[in-house]
């Protein structure tokens, strides 16, 4: 049927956000969106999380990685990190590769201003 909303008719190749047949019956998160610090270089005034400085207590690398290992038991097939600027945490690449090595696809949202090619290689 033309237009079929249906994202098993791809098979393998459904999108990753899409739920899929072998979906049907289970509560998991498919796609995650995790705040991971408020700090933020930018003063954005349209932004939802009123960014700055960082909250005064956030999660220790190590209880990030328990999140991460939750969210890998849960099957997500992907996390979305944001902020403030996500990659203003000095752990972000661990949390990166600890996902990413695990299967799990990882983007983030940035304003990109202190985005370097550094950190682009990630």
């Amino acid at each position: 049927m033309s237009g079929d909303p249906d994202p098993s008719r791809f098979g393998k190749n459904a999108p990753v956000r899409a739920l899929r047949a072998e979906d049907e019956g289970e509560a998991r998160p498919v796609y995650v969106v995790w705040e991971i610090t408020t700090k933020c270089d930018q003063p954005c005034q349209h932004c939802g999380t009123r960014a700055g400085p960082a909250r005064p207590v956030e999660l220790s690398t190590e209880e990030c990685l328990e999140v991460a290992q939750s969210l890998v038991d849960l099957r997500a097939r992907e996390v979305t990190l944001i902020g403030g600027e996500a990659y203003l945490r000095s752990d972000v690449t661990t949390l990166i590769s600890y996902l990413a090595d695990r299967g799990v696809r990882v983007t983030m949202q940035t304003g990109g201003r202190a985005f370097t090619k550094e950190r682009a290689r990630i």
